[in-house]
């Protein structure tokens, strides 16, 4: 049994708006890809390398050259 169905869904759709739809979704569903500078800017945090101000800033200029803008 999935989480889709049975009593456990009818608890979710009671509790849950729009349950039903997203679970309907799940079989188009997509992981969302693991991009670099994401997972680069938050390391840099993490290991104190950057404030989060300085590792966003950075990670939004790499993007804006990666898709061309500059």
């Amino acid at each position: 049994m999935s989480i889709g169905e049975a009593s456990y869904a009818a608890q979710m759709i009671q509790s849950i708006p729009y349950y039903d739809k997203m679970v309907s979704m799940l079989s188009v569903g997509q992981m969302r890809p693991n991009i670099a500078v994401s997972a680069d800017s938050r390391h840099d945090v993490y290991y104190g390398k950057k404030t989060p101000k300085e590792a966003l800033d950075d990670a939004a200029q790499r993007s804006a050259h990666v898709l061309g803008w500059i």
